[in-house]
């Protein structure tokens, strides 16, 4: 047992050493980004989806798309919900994959997870859809 701690103590320090801090010229890229982007929106996605904003958190190395939905949570079940995220988590990790365009290449090299956040009407976090660095 010691020695099963030991390896993993030894494997999460490896793992969180080789990811380097973002250079103060990227985190600057990605700020920009962000700038850039939010002038456009809000943005229509589909019938019930807008884009409300895009956010760089530094800390969390994460890029945070903010979405609104065209209805409320409270008209929905649980299971309705879980199914929701579910398709959306499939649909988002999908898009992420196999994207190839030289944003995505960019986030992957920094290694940055990709947060999806959506808010009912009401302005209640529904869903969140995480990303992690290294899986798309």
């Amino acid at each position: 047992m010691k020695k099963f701690l030991l390896l993993l103590t030894v494997l999460v320090t490896v793992s969180c050493a080789s990811v380097k801090p973002l250079s103060q010229d990227r985190i600057q890229v990605y700020e920009q980004l962000v700038s850039v982007t939010n002038q456009d929106l809000p943005l229509t996605v589909d019938e019930v989806t807008v884009l409300d904003r895009v956010e760089f958190s530094e800390s969390e190395r994460t890029l945070d798309y903010i979405y609104t939905l065209g209805f409320s949570g409270d008209d929905l079940s649980q299971s309705q919900i879980q199914e929701l995220k579910s398709q959306i988590s499939y649909l988002v990790q999908e898009n992420m994959k196999n994207n190839n365009t030289p944003a995505v290449a960019m986030y992957r090299s920094d290694k940055l997870n990709i947060r999806h956040r959506y808010y009912d009407s009401n302005g209640k976090e529904l869903i969140t859809v995480v990303v992690p660095a290294g899986s798309y």
